[in-house]
């Protein structure tokens, strides 16, 4: 994720460097507020503290963005996971229930495999379905460029 580098690594270098030359951003905005001379001590006894304990107010500004950062990431990834799997519907393909069956270990005879379970009645069920999923190349003819690209397709079969 490229943001998460950019955020983790130069935010903390700007987090630092800000600190290490706040007495030179003082000399700056004591000379923007020269105008306004109300707001000269303002700024001054707002960068005094933090100025005496800069290591402090460093790792305070840091913890500060960290926290910042974990709630922008993690709406982020709420909102990812939420749109991918919020209609329910389209992901399931309509279906009700949704199974993975291994490959290598395949259910034959899915309504036999249901009769033979306990507390599982065929009757309940009116439509068992599956499909598979296979990657195949392809390219379009008559095109400018001719190069091969993956494309997914799914079969479906369905049984009443």
């Amino acid at each position: 994720m490229r943001c998460s580098s950019y955020l983790g690594r130069d935010g903390a270098a700007a987090v630092w460097t800000v600190m290490y030359n706040a007495d030179l951003l003082l000399v700056v905005l004591t000379y923007v507020a020269k105008p306004f001379g109300w707001f000269r001590p303002v700024v001054v006894t707002a960068v005094a503290y933090p100025m005496a304990a800069k290591f402090r107010t460093g790792l305070t500004l840091a913890m500060f963005s960290l926290v910042i950062f974990t709630l922008i990431v993690m709406s982020i990834l709420t909102e990812a996971f939420s749109s991918a799997v919020g209609d329910s519907e389209k992901v399931a393909g309509g279906w009700d229930i949704q199974a993975t069956v291994n490959a290598n270990t395949p259910i034959y005879d899915i309504r036999t495999a249901i009769d033979d379970r306990p507390g599982l009645d065929n009757r309940d069920i009116t439509a068992i379905g599956g499909y598979t999923a296979f990657p195949v190349e392809i390219r379009q003819v008559g095109a400018e460029e001719q190069q091969w690209r993956p494309y997914g397709i799914r079969a479906l079969m369905t049984s009443t």
